[in-house]
């Protein structure tokens, strides 16, 4: 098309009749939309904005706009003013010099606009309508027309005439009238106007371009426009006629959809090449396309160096992978702050073309983002508080969040003088960047804060040392008592110092201490009142545990952390910090006179170091500096309390405790320290994988915790409560914190979890669930069975083999739900021969003598088999799977299965129990975990090396050289 892009805005905000109020946002929406119409990247519009004119100017440029137009010219006509309408239902539009009694000589008609409309000879006319339509009328108007004036009405299609096409679109449907003395009867502030922002938003950040071709059409931008006004008030409705032949295109778009490139056949030759150093060669080239100008020719480069660093051997798929990180999204500024009254500030995107074709997306209304050929115009407006957001920079690469504050308002001092007749917020002084406003917790956080802080205070006040019992095991006579640096009155004033210093200094390391603060309260308040140990001071204990959770749960809410792509964690502060944890666990292991922490918890003294890993590893691997921020002080202040805690263990006579917790808690603050030193780095897995259902996860999660909670209770009185019990031959085995059993249930819950993940630790997760909970169902079914349960004991394992089946039925709905088929095929020799030396130590088990009889002989028999046939089943699934996603899990599950036996082994072998019974059980599952997994390491050797997706194999159509 050859003809002009034209396009006149019209912004009125200020009135010299008293009764129509001064519109805020009109001049600000003219500002920005013109700015993008105008800009040649985007609408490539000649723009013209006519601000604050009596009608009769007004009037002219509307004329001189449809007047002067050619048949190809695109016009495009905004309003942003008053919408009255006389006696008779007629439509005008507000000037400066507008009289509500004298609209015809001193507003513009609409009839007058759509006339000039009739008479362009352009094809192509969009009007937009952004009018403030309540209270245009003062005291003494007598209106007769009654009910709303429908838009469309003044502006009728069909009449153009000659093939020509014109649109019209509104900030709502009808224009509602009303009035209230002298001036308009909504008296609130009105904040700057949703349909305009939305209008600017689509077409400059390019969210508007819904199929990504690479334009923005009319229809398209109303259906963003529509949605975007309804999130924000669902009581606007905005609508259009458009009577046009063909789409009409109103801006570029940046979010164009880039087809792929395929490599060329000698280059995609090379990569399936056999030797490494063609393989390497191919990289380089790869490379160089990579970050070039061609962007469809570097994503074909992407995709294929993706693939490679996923797959192939280390040396080459290291060299990939640096590729790889030369076109990650990046971003200059890193972030933004603004003052009240500060200009747009332009991010630019670093890196070759391939990392610079990304589109914008705001986290909130109040940040505007504005492609430019320079990158992108992010403009904000400023609040009563702090805010806080982000801009995430999405492209076929990857993306990057960059963290938005905007400082409060400061409001000027308010004259003596009268007010004026129609009320105008003034603006906020500029505040100089030298001295940015602080980032302070708005005022009834801080009062609520306050407030909870004292009732913990109070809740927990110490008294004077061994007068005030906290919590008492009638069981074991286990005894805590306050003190007065016990980490609960701790816990109680960090919340109140942490309000303090939000108030008064940067809030967000102080919601971080009182996120930890109020977390560990809530805790250890759950773990003394399910643990059994609260007694008389349940009261107490549970008024504790809800504040904390509350507290918890509203500095989060308040603090905003940026849900993103989890970031790559730094492996040695990764190490560190699970290394801390296990010895966490270890300290709570520890016995007195044969009695541990974990047994008077019932199990639930293990959630400690759950919580500590977890929130430790949320730090690591959070790419928002402001989450991390947050994060960090939430999981240092945890880990100092938790620290505090284990002082108990001390004074309890339990040194060797003290010792080994205090190394685990400072390994985790160690970690934590060298991680938050390196600098984020973002994971390579940019395809990434749906996560299962939530339900699926919460459930196998909930199926973790009962496990742990029932293995947990029986731990409580190991004396009346065998883990197995033979009454015929007087053979029992006690329960044990040693016995392996609640460990593995631990192990079971983190797995549910991880099951979210969007990786391959996911099915991986999802196996290690499946095994483990097979062998509660196995080892249930066959005690059951076998006689081997009396009392509370079969109450236990009836539980057990339960919750192990309703988590097996779980898991193999998960796997049919994602199109998972064991696809199976002829195992190697090597591990085919030693499945079956592994196989024959669990069945032979069954013979060895134990008190004069077999537990053959004795049981009856065959059905002990099967204690030996299910891993055994598991690690042939494992060997012989050839497809790649159904093997991983099946490898979870056939190494969780014979390690947690192994595990469960070792306990009765010290303890003398049928100790060579469980020697054999020990040295048969070894063997198997031990084929399983280097099994899974060879074939996956194999699948880089050779270059073949074995979970395609025999199915031409999805088989893939590399």
């Amino acid at each position: 098309m050859d003809g002009q892009r034209k396009a006149l805005i019209v912004a009125v905000d200020e009135y010299e009749q008293d009764g129509l109020r001064r519109l805020l946002s009109a001049s600000a929406d003219a500002e920005a939309l013109g700015r993008v119409l105008g800009d040649p990247e985007v609408g490539g519009f000649d723009v013209r904005v006519i601000r604050n004119e009596p009608a009769h100017v007004i009037s002219s440029h509307i004329e001189d706009l449809f007047s002067d137009a050619r048949r190809d010219d695109v016009l495009l006509l905004h309003f942003s003013c008053h919408g009255l309408k006389n006696e008779s239902g007629e439509l005008f539009f507000a000037a400066t010099n507008t009289r509500p009694n004298r609209l015809g000589s001193t507003a513009v008609p609409a009839g007058f606009v759509q006339r000039c409309m009739r008479a362009s000879r352009s094809r192509s006319v969009v009007l937009l309508l952004d009018c403030c339509y309540g209270g245009a009328f003062g005291q003494g108007v007598t209106v007769r027309a009654a009910g709303d004036v429908n838009v469309f009405d003044s502006f009728p299609g069909g009449r153009l005439g000659g093939g020509r096409g014109r649109a019209v679109i509104t900030a709502s449907s009808a224009m509602e009238y009303a009035f209230e003395g002298d001036y308009l009867a909504d008296e609130r502030e009105r904040a700057p106007s949703v349909f305009t922002a939305a209008l600017v938003e689509g077409l400059g950040s390019g969210e508007a371009d819904r199929d990504e071709d690479g334009w923005v059409s009319l229809n398209e931008l109303y259906d963003y426009v529509f949605d975007k006004v309804q999130a924000r008030n669902p009581h606007q409705t905005p609508s259009r006629d458009v009577e046009m032949q063909g789409e009409l295109f109103l801006a570029r778009s940046r979010r164009r959809r880039v087809a792929p490139r395929p490599i060329p056949a000698d280059l995609r030759a090379a990569v399936a090449d056999a030797n490494m150093f063609t393989r390497l060669g191919a990289v380089t080239e790869l490379r160089s396309r990579l970050v070039g100008d061609n962007v469809p020719a570097a994503t074909g480069a992407f995709e294929a160096l993706r693939e490679i660093a996923q797959t192939d051997i280390r040396y080459v798929a290291e060299a990939a992978a640096d590729a790889v990180r030369e076109v990650s999204v990046r971003a200059e500024p890193a972030e933004l702050r603004f003052g009240p009254d500060a200009a747009a500030e332009v991010v630019r995107l670093l890196g070759p073309p391939l990392a610079r074709s990304v589109r914008a997306r705001a986290s909130d209304e109040w940040i505007t983002v504005a492609a430019r050929a320079d990158g992108f115009a992010v403009s904000t407006v400023a609040g009563d508080d702090v805010r806080f957001g982000t801009v995430t920079f999405i492209g076929p690469t990857g993306e990057v969040v960059v963290p938005v504050q905007v400082d409060a308002l400061v409001p000027a001092p308010t004259p003596a003088a009268a007010p004026p007749p129609a009320p105008v917020r003034v603006p906020a002084p500029r505040t100089s960047a030298a001295a940015p406003a602080r980032e302070r917790l708005p005022w009834w956080l801080v009062a609520g804060l306050i407030l909870a802080a004292a009732g913990l205070v109070i809740l927990n006040w110490p008294g004077t040392d061994h007068t005030r019992i906290a919590w008492n095991d009638p069981d074991t006579s286990w005894i805590g008592f306050r003190r007065p640096w016990d980490p609960f009155i701790v816990g109680s004033f960090l919340v109140l110092a942490g309000a303090l210093a939000g108030a008064l200094v940067a809030g967000r390391r102080a919601l971080g201490v009182v996120a930890g603060s109020g977390l560990f309260l809530a805790v250890d308040g759950v773990v003394i009142l399910l643990g059994g140990v609260a007694d008389v001071h349940w009261p107490t204990w549970s008024a504790t545990a809800a504040v904390g959770a509350v507290v918890a749960a509203v500095t989060a809410v308040v603090a905003r952390p940026v849900r993103q792509r989890p970031h790559r964690v730094d492996r040695p502060a990764g190490t560190l910090v699970l290394a801390g944890g296990v010895l966490v666990v270890a300290h709570v292991s520890v016995d007195l006179d044969g009695i541990t922490w974990l047994m008077v918890s019932k199990g639930l003294g293990i959630l400690a170091a759950l919580v500590v890993v977890t929130l430790s590893w949320l730090v690591l691997s959070a790419g928002d500096p402001r989450t991390r921020t947050f994060l960090a002080g939430a999981a240092g202040t945890y880990v100092v309390l938790a620290a505090l805690d284990n002082g108990e263990s001390w004074s309890g006579g339990l040194p060797a405790a003290f010792v080994i917790g205090m190394i685990g808690y400072a390994l985790v603050l160690v970690g934590l320290g060298v991680g938050l030193s390196r600098p984020v780095v973002p994971l390579l897995t940019f395809d990434e994988r749906p996560r299962s259902p939530v339900w699926i996860t919460v459930s196998l999660a909930l199926g973790g915790f009962l496990l742990v909670a029932i293995n947990g209770a029986a731990l409580h009185d190991p004396k009346a409560q065998a883990f197995w019990i033979d009454a015929a031959h007087s053979l029992a085995l006690d329960r044990a914190t040693t016995d392996g059993s609640l460990y593995v249930a631990v192990v079971a819950l983190a797995a549910a979890l991880l099951t979210q993940a969007r990786s391959t630790a996911a099915a991986y997760a999802l196996g290690v669930v499946a095994g483990i909970a097979t062998l509660f169902l196995t080892v249930g079914v066959v005690l059951l069975v076998s006689g081997l349960t009396y009392g509370s004991t079969t109450n236990t394992w009836a539980l057990l083999t339960a919750v192990g089946a309703a988590m097996v039925a779980v898991t193999v709905f998960a796997v049919v739900r994602g199109g998972l088929r064991p696809r199976l095929g002829p195992a190697g020799p090597v591990a085919a021969v030693l499945v079956v030396i592994g196989t024959a130590p669990l069945v032979i088990a069954q013979f060895v003598p134990a008190a004069g009889e077999s537990s053959a002989t004795y049981y009856g028999s065959p059905f002990l088999v099967v204690l030996a046939l299910v891993p055994a089943a598991l690690a042939a699934l494992a060997i012989t799977s050839t497809d790649r996603e159904f093997r991983r899990l099946a490898v979870g599950a056939a190494l969780a299965y014979p390690l947690a036996v192994a595990v469960a082994c070792v306990y009765p072998i010290v303890d003398e129990t049928a100790d060579v019974y469980y020697t054999v059980l020990l040295a048969g599952h070894l063997v198997l975990a031990a084929v399983v997994g280097f099994d899974a390491w060879r074939r996956s050797g194999q699948d880089r090396a050779a270059g073949d997706v074995d979970d395609d194999a025999g199915d031409p159509a999805r088989s893939v050289r590399r």
